[in-house]
């Protein structure tokens, strides 16, 4: 087990090295500078945050991926239950509405839904909604304003994927800066941790190896442990990573399509608007079939519903 975390490290540093690359080329080389520096806001309660994303992770989800099969019903739910009411506890006052509050309430109750219903299909869908929640929260806590319209938000999904190669290298040299601030001080903090966690566990797994009792004692010992821990210390960097970028937004103005017509886009959406109704049609009819009707598709109903309706 150490060493495949030893691997997993390894290719996080190599991740890096991807991103690296690929912001240099997308960013057209532009130095970061101290308004990027400046930029980055760490949340009054981030640590709470934090502990919320590794508890909910630890007590709900970790056993979910180690048994094969596993339905996403209440660890995943209670886990995401843990993860809204961290990202919550960021968002600033000012942008405390009814509206994030309604979303909020929607994912929790999607998350609590988990134990009226142990149909798979019941669950996913829950499963669905308590992440679109969190989608949507994260969403709107990383940019400034938001404008509800389909264009704005795509576009504004894009600048997201784009700049996050960017914040990354900020956050990177704002960990490893001289400069003494708090959010500095709070990223050194998970810079010390993690430079000591992966020497231990490569003189571990160097130890392990030269001494077969030492290696049964430690694999006794770190059974879990080892795991555990180098999960959470993702989960707790997607975390800072998160609540730490912000983007601002202009509404006033609305992006346009310059290429396409207008009935270059209404006739494959009508045209797909049909076909859909045809599919869901189809599904409305045999969903309250019997098994006999399935015999001539070679299937069972169960089969159907599992497989066709989900």
């Amino acid at each position: 087990m150490l060493l495949g975390i030893i691997l997993l490290l390894m290719l996080g540093g190599s991740f890096l090295i991807f991103v690296y690359v690929v912001s240099t080329i997308l960013g057209k080389n532009k130095p970061i500078n101290e308004d990027d520096i400046n930029s980055v806001s760490i949340p009054k309660h981030l640590t709470w945050s934090i502990l919320l994303a590794i508890v909910g992770y630890n007590f709900f989800m970790y056993d979910l991926f180690h048994i094969s099969d596993s339905v996403f019903g209440i660890g995943s739910g209670f886990f995401h239950l843990f993860m809204i009411i961290g990202l919550l506890l960021s968002f600033p006052k000012e942008k405390r509405n009814y509206f994030i509050y309604s979303i909020a309430l929607f994912g929790i109750l999607s998350a609590f839904a988990s134990f009226f219903r142990a149909s798979e299909l019941v669950q996913d869908f829950n499963f669905l909604m308590t992440r679109f929640s969190c989608l949507t929260l994260a969403f709107t806590y990383i940019l400034t304003d938001v404008r509800w319209e389909g264009l704005w938000i795509i576009k504004n999904i894009w600048g997201i994927v784009f700049n996050a190669f960017r914040h990354l290298l900020v956050i990177l040299k704002l960990t490893f800066q001289a400069k003494d601030s708090k959010k500095s001080h709070v990223l050194k903090i998970g810079k010390t941790v993690l430079i000591t966690l992966v020497i231990f566990l490569i003189f571990v797994s160097l130890l392990s190896q030269a001494d077969p009792v030492f290696s049964n004692i430690i694999s006794d010992m770190t059974d879990e442990l080892a795991e555990r821990t180098i999960l959470s210390m993702g989960i707790s960097a997607i975390v800072v990573f998160l609540l730490s970028y912000k983007i601002t937004t202009d509404t006033t103005h609305s992006p346009k399509l310059k290429i396409f017509g207008f009935y270059d886009l209404a006739v494959p959406v009508s045209v797909l608007t049909l076909l859909f109704c045809s599919f869901l049609f189809i599904q409305w009819k045999y969903l309250f079939a019997s098994n006999a009707d399935f015999q001539s598709f070679g299937i069972t109903y169960s089969d159907y519903v599992r497989k066709g309706f989900i």
